[in-house]
């Protein structure tokens, strides 16, 4: 990311990164993820409710989550994969039941459909059907790794149970497009305000196809980081429109969708799935659509669809919207100097670069989340690596800073992050963090709980903050300059972000933001 220097000697400096929604034979996401989503096989609608952690404010609106995406489950569970037919995959006409829905999409996103698009309303035996035989599993040995490398970083305890992860999320899938033979399948054969708030969100991604070829978008990355926030703006660009579709109900039918999404005797969909995971793959709808609205707000829908021809490179662009990010940041290598142990090439199982998300999920699984928060938002590049070390997998991670004082606000939060964890060190560099851990196997705490909500919570102020600034005649690289430094002022920034509606702010919140905007060069 490219900001304004602040008036001091350490300026703010580039921010990417994270996971490949692609299937296991192209990128390996990381961290590694409980459901895949998006990529070549498709797009499924999953519904992920959080349950026992209640709602949570929504930019369009009060309401508990709602997660639609289309899911290949890798790694711990797997990913789909459907044919691409031979004919024309295209409709010869709409479904006459789903007319008044490709207009609102339309509409709402600014472009028309090039073809019609087929429908299958499926029972409930024939979509599992579907999905069993789309399904593909990940070799054994690769799930254990996965699960090695997460029970490391924090992200899973020694309860955690693949086959219930697995139970939780394809019991949720209410509906997908594939991208392969571009079919619309639901499960449901009644068009209730339920299914109709699917095929929304299904629909625009059958509209970002036609246009942008969802496929193509995916042969072009290259790297975790990009596949990540490419994945963040397919799904994003669809919430976002399944967003504004649910307000525009009536009353009796979002409720009819809440109770839908939140019935009495599952209240919560994902009660098997530790937070971290359920951030890591619901991060791109969330936030997605927090980076497509801020996206529409700063140019409307041209910089959206400019955005699709020039996709973003990496978690910053999801986590930090409002900043520019002009440049990638360049991550730490592992070198001899560095301070690790020597790690032989056959040793190494894998080595890559990740972002500021994989940073919070690691601190968040043992500290509170303001602090990850906090820490996290000076990320100025990462690096790990995954080796075999005395028998057991373990996992280094090199992370440097924007600035001095943010490496050392890292080096601070991992000693705190290493305390509660099993045999992890930390060490400081000259310039840079280092952070080993293994899998502490039957020994793992359980990480902690409510880290979406928080992580909501958090991003959604900044934007508040953020648009605040704006609006009193700050320019947008110095507004967004003035939120990241703000960060690492005051904790009041984890505020609920209806407090954030009022015209009086918390007097220490604005004192920290005009602080922050002196401080960040016009």
């Amino acid at each position: 990311m490219n900001l304004p220097t602040a008036d001091r000697s350490d300026n703010v400096a580039p921010s990417t990164s994270f996971a490949a929604p692609d299937s296991a034979t192209r990128h390996s996401p990381w961290p590694p993820p409980v459901a895949h989503i998006g990529g070549p096989g498709g797009s499924a609608r999953v519904q992920f409710g959080h349950g026992a952690q209640g709602s949570s404010t929504h930019p369009r609106g009060q309401r508990r989550w709602r997660w639609l995406g289309l899911v290949g489950v890798v790694l711990l569970i797997g990913s789909f994969a459907f044919t691409r037919t031979r004919s024309s995959p295209y409709a010869a006409a709409w479904d006459a039941r789903v007319t008044d829905l490709i207009d609102f999409v339309e509409q709402q996103r600014g472009l028309q459909f090039k073809h019609p698009v087929a429908f299958d309303f499926m029972t409930e035996s024939e979509f599992v059907a579907v999905i069993a035989d789309g399904r593909q599993k990940p070799p054994a040995e690769r799930q254990s790794v996965a699960e090695s490398i997460m029970r490391a970083r924090g992200y899973i305890g020694q309860n955690f149970s693949s086959t219930s992860v697995e139970e939780d999320f394809l019991g949720n899938v209410t509906g997908f497009y594939s991208h392969n033979d571009k079919r619309m399948r639901v499960r449901g054969t009644e068009l209730s305000a339920y299914i109709k708030l699917t095929l929304v969100h299904e629909l625009t991604h059958a509209l970002q196809d036609q246009w942008y070829g969802i496929n193509s978008l995916y042969a072009k990355v290259s790297s975790d980081e990009q596949a990540f926030a490419l994945q963040s703006l397919i799904e994003g660009d669809a919430r976002s429109i399944e967003n504004a579709y649910y307000q525009s109900l009536s009353t009796v039918d979002q409720r009819s969708i809440d109770q839908a999404e939140h019935p009495s005797d599952r209240p919560n969909r994902l009660s098997h799935t530790p937070d971290a995971l359920q951030v890591r793959d619901g991060a791109p709808y969330e936030l997605g659509a927090q980076m497509v609205d801020t996206l529409r707000h700063l140019g409307g829908i041209e910089r959206l669809n400019q955005a699709f021809r020039h996709p973003p490179k990496g978690e910053a662009a999801v986590l930090f919207p409002f900043a520019p990010q002009d440049k990638q940041p360049t991550p730490p290598e592992f070198t001899a100097s560095s301070g690790e142990a020597p790690v032989s090439p056959e040793a190494t199982v894998d080595q890559r670069s990740v972002g500021p998300l994989s940073t919070f999920l690691t601190l968040s699984s043992r500290l509170d989340a303001t602090t990850a928060w906090r820490a996290s938002s000076g990320w100025g590049g990462e690096r790990i690596q995954v080796v075999h070390r005395q028998g057991n997998i373990c996992v280094d991670s090199m992370i440097l800073g924007r600035t001095i004082e943010d490496s050392e606000r890292l080096y601070t939060a991992y000693e705190s992050w290493a305390s509660f964890s099993v045999g992890a060190t930390v060490t400081r560099l000259s310039e840079a963090v280092l952070v080993q851990s293994c899998d502490p196997k039957t020994a793992a705490p359980e990480p902690n709980t409510g880290i979406f909500s928080e992580l909501f919570q958090l991003t959604q102020t900044d934007l508040t903050l953020f648009q605040r600034a704006e609006a009193n005649g700050v320019a947008v690289n110095r507004a967004a300059c003035a939120v990241l430094h703000a960060h690492q002022r005051v904790d009041a920034l984890a505020l609920d972000p209806n407090d954030l509606r009022d015209d009086q702010l918390p007097s220490e919140v604005v004192q920290a933001l005009e602080d922050s905007i002196a401080r960040c060069k016009p």
